[in-house]
Protein backbone atom coordinates (compact mmCIF):
# COMPACT_ATOMS: atom_id res chain seq x y z
CA UNK A 1 0.00 0.00 0.00
CA UNK A 2 2.78 2.40 0.93
CA UNK A 3 4.59 1.59 -2.31
CA UNK A 4 1.53 2.46 -4.35
CA UNK A 5 1.20 5.85 -2.65
CA UNK A 6 4.88 6.60 -3.16
CA UNK A 7 4.71 5.82 -6.86
CA UNK A 8 1.63 8.05 -7.24
CA UNK A 9 3.41 10.92 -5.51
CA UNK A 10 6.50 10.50 -7.68
CA UNK A 11 4.40 10.53 -10.88
CA UNK A 12 2.55 13.69 -9.74
CA UNK A 13 5.83 15.50 -9.06
CA UNK A 14 7.21 14.45 -12.45
CA UNK A 15 4.08 15.75 -14.24
CA UNK A 16 4.36 19.10 -12.41
CA UNK A 17 8.02 19.54 -13.38
CA UNK A 18 7.30 18.57 -16.98
CA UNK A 19 4.44 21.13 -17.13
CA UNK A 20 6.70 23.93 -15.79
CA UNK A 21 9.41 23.08 -18.32
CA UNK A 22 6.90 23.13 -21.19
CA UNK A 23 5.54 26.58 -20.18
CA UNK A 24 9.08 27.98 -19.87
CA UNK A 25 9.98 26.68 -23.33
CA UNK A 26 6.82 28.25 -24.84
CA UNK A 27 7.64 31.67 -23.29
CA UNK A 28 11.20 31.69 -24.68
CA UNK A 29 9.91 30.81 -28.13
CA UNK A 30 7.31 33.60 -27.93
CA UNK A 31 9.95 36.17 -26.98
CA UNK A 32 12.19 35.10 -29.86
CA UNK A 33 9.26 35.52 -32.23
CA UNK A 34 8.61 39.08 -31.06
CA UNK A 35 12.27 40.05 -31.30
CA UNK A 36 12.50 38.77 -34.86
CA UNK A 37 9.35 40.63 -35.97
CA UNK A 38 10.03 43.91 -37.93
CA UNK A 39 6.92 46.18 -37.88
CA UNK A 40 8.32 48.39 -40.66
CA UNK A 41 9.09 45.70 -43.25
CA UNK A 42 6.65 43.01 -42.15
CA UNK A 43 3.36 44.89 -42.38
CA UNK A 44 -0.04 43.25 -42.56
CA UNK A 45 -2.35 43.73 -45.52
CA UNK A 46 -4.58 45.92 -43.34
CA UNK A 47 -1.69 48.33 -42.63
CA UNK A 48 -0.77 48.43 -46.32
CA UNK A 49 -4.31 49.49 -47.17
CA UNK A 50 -4.31 52.38 -44.69
CA UNK A 51 -0.78 53.75 -45.17
CA UNK A 52 0.01 56.25 -47.97
CA UNK A 53 2.16 55.49 -50.97
CA UNK A 54 5.18 57.39 -52.24
CA UNK A 55 5.33 59.06 -55.61
CA UNK A 56 7.21 56.06 -57.01
CA UNK A 57 4.54 53.64 -55.75
CA UNK A 58 6.34 52.54 -52.58
CA UNK A 59 4.73 52.94 -49.16
CA UNK A 60 5.69 54.92 -46.09
CA UNK A 61 4.51 53.05 -42.98
CA UNK A 62 4.15 54.57 -39.54
CA UNK A 63 2.81 52.35 -36.73
CA UNK A 64 2.10 52.63 -33.03
CA UNK A 65 1.98 55.99 -31.27
CA UNK A 66 3.52 57.81 -34.28
CA UNK A 67 0.80 56.75 -36.72
CA UNK A 68 -0.37 60.40 -37.07
CA UNK A 69 3.12 61.64 -37.96
CA UNK A 70 3.13 60.56 -41.62
CA UNK A 71 6.17 61.76 -43.52
CA UNK A 72 5.33 63.56 -46.76
CA UNK A 73 7.46 62.81 -49.76
CA UNK A 74 9.24 65.85 -51.21
CA UNK A 75 7.79 66.88 -54.58
CA UNK A 76 8.22 69.73 -57.06
CA UNK A 77 6.50 70.95 -60.26
CA UNK A 78 9.97 71.23 -61.82
CA UNK A 79 11.33 68.39 -63.93
CA UNK A 80 14.50 66.58 -62.91
CA UNK A 81 16.43 68.58 -65.52
CA UNK A 82 15.67 71.80 -63.64
CA UNK A 83 16.10 70.29 -60.19
CA UNK A 84 19.51 68.89 -61.06
CA UNK A 85 20.78 72.30 -62.27
CA UNK A 86 23.30 73.73 -59.81
CA UNK A 87 23.24 77.47 -59.26
CA UNK A 88 26.55 79.23 -59.88
CA UNK A 89 28.29 80.48 -56.78
CA UNK A 90 27.62 84.08 -55.85
CA UNK A 91 24.22 84.35 -57.58
CA UNK A 92 21.96 86.12 -55.09
CA UNK A 93 19.11 88.38 -56.18
CA UNK A 94 18.35 89.91 -52.82
CA UNK A 95 16.97 93.28 -53.88
CA UNK A 96 14.03 91.81 -55.81
CA UNK A 97 10.82 91.97 -53.73
CA UNK A 98 8.79 88.82 -53.17
CA UNK A 99 5.56 88.20 -55.06
CA UNK A 100 2.71 87.20 -52.74
CA UNK A 101 -0.02 86.89 -55.38
CA UNK A 102 -1.66 90.30 -54.89
CA UNK A 103 0.27 92.57 -57.28
CA UNK A 104 0.74 92.82 -61.07
CA UNK A 105 2.50 89.62 -62.28
CA UNK A 106 3.95 91.32 -65.36
CA UNK A 107 5.47 94.04 -63.21
CA UNK A 108 7.13 91.38 -61.04
CA UNK A 109 8.48 89.55 -64.11
CA UNK A 110 9.90 92.77 -65.57
CA UNK A 111 11.71 93.53 -62.31
CA UNK A 112 12.94 89.95 -62.08
CA UNK A 113 14.47 90.04 -65.56
CA UNK A 114 16.18 93.36 -64.90
CA UNK A 115 17.97 91.84 -61.90
CA UNK A 116 18.45 88.28 -63.16
CA UNK A 117 19.92 89.25 -66.52
CA UNK A 118 22.94 90.62 -64.68
CA UNK A 119 24.05 86.98 -64.37
CA UNK A 120 24.96 84.64 -67.21
CA UNK A 121 22.97 81.60 -66.10
CA UNK A 122 20.72 78.98 -67.71
CA UNK A 123 16.93 78.98 -67.93
CA UNK A 124 16.86 76.16 -65.39
CA UNK A 125 18.73 78.36 -62.93
CA UNK A 126 16.30 81.23 -63.62
CA UNK A 127 13.44 78.88 -62.75
CA UNK A 128 14.96 77.95 -59.41
CA UNK A 129 15.70 81.58 -58.52
CA UNK A 130 12.20 82.68 -59.57
CA UNK A 131 10.74 80.11 -57.18
CA UNK A 132 12.62 81.64 -54.21
CA UNK A 133 10.84 84.99 -54.76
CA UNK A 134 7.32 83.56 -54.27
CA UNK A 135 5.43 83.87 -51.00
CA UNK A 136 1.89 83.74 -49.64
CA UNK A 137 -0.75 82.83 -52.23
CA UNK A 138 1.86 82.57 -54.98
CA UNK A 139 3.93 80.01 -53.07
CA UNK A 140 0.80 77.98 -52.29
CA UNK A 141 -0.11 77.97 -55.99
CA UNK A 142 3.39 76.85 -56.97
CA UNK A 143 3.46 73.99 -54.46
CA UNK A 144 0.08 72.67 -55.66
CA UNK A 145 1.10 72.31 -59.30
CA UNK A 146 1.50 68.79 -60.64
CA UNK A 147 4.85 67.09 -60.25
CA UNK A 148 7.27 67.57 -63.16
CA UNK A 149 4.79 69.83 -65.00
CA UNK A 150 7.29 72.67 -65.54
CA UNK A 151 10.10 71.86 -67.96
CA UNK A 152 11.45 75.33 -68.79
CA UNK A 153 11.28 79.03 -67.95
CA UNK A 154 8.73 79.82 -70.67
CA UNK A 155 6.22 77.36 -69.21
CA UNK A 156 6.73 78.77 -65.72
CA UNK A 157 6.20 82.39 -66.83
CA UNK A 158 3.11 81.55 -68.90
CA UNK A 159 1.42 79.72 -66.05
CA UNK A 160 2.45 82.43 -63.60
CA UNK A 161 0.87 85.21 -65.68
CA UNK A 162 -2.24 83.14 -66.36
CA UNK A 163 -2.75 82.37 -62.67
CA UNK A 164 -2.43 85.97 -61.48
CA UNK A 165 -3.79 87.82 -64.53
CA UNK A 166 -6.62 89.22 -62.41
CA UNK A 167 -4.03 91.49 -60.75
CA UNK A 168 -2.65 92.80 -64.04
CA UNK A 169 -2.71 96.59 -64.51
CA UNK A 170 -3.89 97.46 -67.98
CA UNK A 171 -2.65 100.66 -69.68
CA UNK A 172 -4.96 103.65 -69.62
CA UNK A 173 -6.24 105.42 -72.73
CA UNK A 174 -6.25 109.14 -73.59
CA UNK A 175 -9.76 109.75 -72.25
CA UNK A 176 -8.41 108.99 -68.76
CA UNK A 177 -6.56 112.32 -68.82
CA UNK A 178 -9.84 114.25 -68.96
CA UNK A 179 -10.58 112.99 -65.44
CA UNK A 180 -7.47 114.68 -63.98
CA UNK A 181 -9.16 117.94 -62.96
CA UNK A 182 -7.58 120.73 -60.95
CA UNK A 183 -9.35 121.01 -57.63
CA UNK A 184 -10.46 124.30 -56.16
CA UNK A 185 -7.59 125.68 -54.08
CA UNK A 186 -5.04 123.26 -55.55
CA UNK A 187 -1.85 125.07 -56.59
CA UNK A 188 -0.49 124.77 -60.12
CA UNK A 189 2.70 122.93 -59.10
CA UNK A 190 0.81 120.07 -57.45
CA UNK A 191 -1.66 119.80 -60.32
CA UNK A 192 1.02 119.71 -63.04
CA UNK A 193 2.82 116.95 -61.11
CA UNK A 194 -0.35 114.84 -60.93
CA UNK A 195 -1.22 115.48 -64.58
CA UNK A 196 2.29 114.56 -65.76
CA UNK A 197 2.18 111.30 -63.82
CA UNK A 198 -1.15 110.49 -65.46
CA UNK A 199 0.30 111.18 -68.92
CA UNK A 200 2.98 108.53 -68.30
CA UNK A 201 0.23 106.00 -67.57
CA UNK A 202 -1.09 106.41 -71.14
CA UNK A 203 1.45 104.64 -73.41
CA UNK A 204 0.32 106.03 -76.78
CA UNK A 205 -0.90 109.51 -75.90
CA UNK A 206 -0.87 112.13 -78.64
CA UNK A 207 1.20 115.04 -77.29
CA UNK A 208 -0.59 117.48 -79.58
CA UNK A 209 -3.71 116.91 -77.51
CA UNK A 210 -2.15 117.52 -74.09
CA UNK A 211 -2.45 121.32 -74.12
CA UNK A 212 -6.13 121.13 -75.00
CA UNK A 213 -6.82 118.52 -72.34
CA UNK A 214 -4.97 120.44 -69.61
CA UNK A 215 -6.67 123.69 -70.61
CA UNK A 216 -10.05 122.05 -70.16
CA UNK A 217 -9.05 120.59 -66.78
CA UNK A 218 -7.54 123.76 -65.26
CA UNK A 219 -9.33 126.21 -63.01
CA UNK A 220 -9.75 129.72 -64.56
CA UNK A 221 -6.34 131.27 -63.95
CA UNK A 222 -3.57 132.95 -65.93
CA UNK A 223 -1.90 129.74 -67.08
CA UNK A 224 -5.15 128.48 -68.55
CA UNK A 225 -5.49 131.75 -70.51
CA UNK A 226 -1.90 131.39 -71.72
CA UNK A 227 -2.25 127.96 -73.29
CA UNK A 228 -5.65 128.89 -74.68
CA UNK A 229 -4.07 131.80 -76.58
CA UNK A 230 -1.06 129.84 -77.85
CA UNK A 231 -1.00 126.06 -77.34
CA UNK A 232 2.36 124.32 -76.74
CA UNK A 233 3.00 121.54 -79.27
CA UNK A 234 4.84 119.08 -77.02
CA UNK A 235 4.75 117.97 -73.41
CA UNK A 236 8.16 119.55 -72.89
CA UNK A 237 6.90 122.93 -74.09
CA UNK A 238 3.77 122.59 -71.98
CA UNK A 239 5.78 121.85 -68.80
CA UNK A 240 8.28 124.63 -69.56
CA UNK A 241 5.52 127.22 -69.79
CA UNK A 242 3.78 125.77 -66.76
CA UNK A 243 6.98 126.27 -64.73
CA UNK A 244 6.94 130.01 -65.50
CA UNK A 245 3.40 130.39 -64.24
CA UNK A 246 4.16 128.19 -61.22
CA UNK A 247 6.89 130.66 -60.20
CA UNK A 248 4.51 133.58 -60.75
CA UNK A 249 1.83 131.89 -58.67
CA UNK A 250 4.24 131.04 -55.84
CA UNK A 251 5.69 134.58 -55.86
CA UNK A 252 2.19 136.05 -55.61
CA UNK A 253 1.39 133.66 -52.76
CA UNK A 254 4.54 134.67 -50.93
CA UNK A 255 3.71 138.39 -51.24
CA UNK A 256 0.16 137.72 -50.09
CA UNK A 257 1.44 135.80 -47.07
CA UNK A 258 3.83 138.59 -46.08
CA UNK A 259 1.07 141.15 -46.48
CA UNK A 260 -1.22 139.15 -44.21
CA UNK A 261 1.49 138.94 -41.57
CA UNK A 262 2.07 142.71 -41.67
CA UNK A 263 -1.65 143.39 -41.36
CA UNK A 264 -1.91 140.99 -38.41
CA UNK A 265 1.03 142.78 -36.76
CA UNK A 266 -0.60 146.18 -37.20
CA UNK A 267 -3.86 144.84 -35.83
CA UNK A 268 -2.09 143.72 -32.67
CA UNK A 269 -0.68 147.25 -32.18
Amino acid sequence: MEGTVARAATESIAQFVESRQRRSTDKRAHRRGIASHDPVHDVSDENKATNPTRGDGSHTYVTGENSSAILHVRRSPFTNVILSEALPKGVKILSLPEFDGTSDPQDHIDKFYVKAYLYDITDAAYCKIFRTKLSGQALTWFNKMSSESIANLEQLIQRFIQQFSINKKYPKITTYLFTILQKEGENLRDYVKIFTHAVHEVPQVNHDMLSGIMQQNLCPRRFKESIAGKSPNTLEELLSRAEKYILIEETDELHSSEKRKRNEKYDEI
